[in-house]
């Protein structure tokens, strides 16, 4: 928590990781995948897929698109939208 910042603040660092993870979680469910079976596709822990979807890891745009190409799915793939 930050000081002088007032108790119901936004952290807008841990929303946009917690929504990054969100998107991650479901880039891989879209694959039909594990976490498991992601991280070996990664050559990755299982624990560091989970850690990235829970968003406790801050990932870059490298790992994200690492996981688009894991998962099949195109780089601008969104949460949602049909391939």
């Amino acid at each position: 928590r930050l000081r002088g910042l007032p108790a119901d603040a936004v952290d807008a660092v841990a929303f946009g990781m917690d929504s990054l993870g969100r998107s991650l979680r479901l880039a891989r469910e879209e694959a039909g995948l594990t976490q498991a079976e992601l991280a070996k596709r990664l050559r990755r822990s299982q624990s560091m897929v989970s850690s990235a979807e829970t968003g406790t890891l801050r990932v870059g745009q490298r790992y994200v698109a690492a996981v688009l190409r894991a998962c099949k799915l195109p780089e601008d793939w969104k949460p949602g939208r049909r391939r």
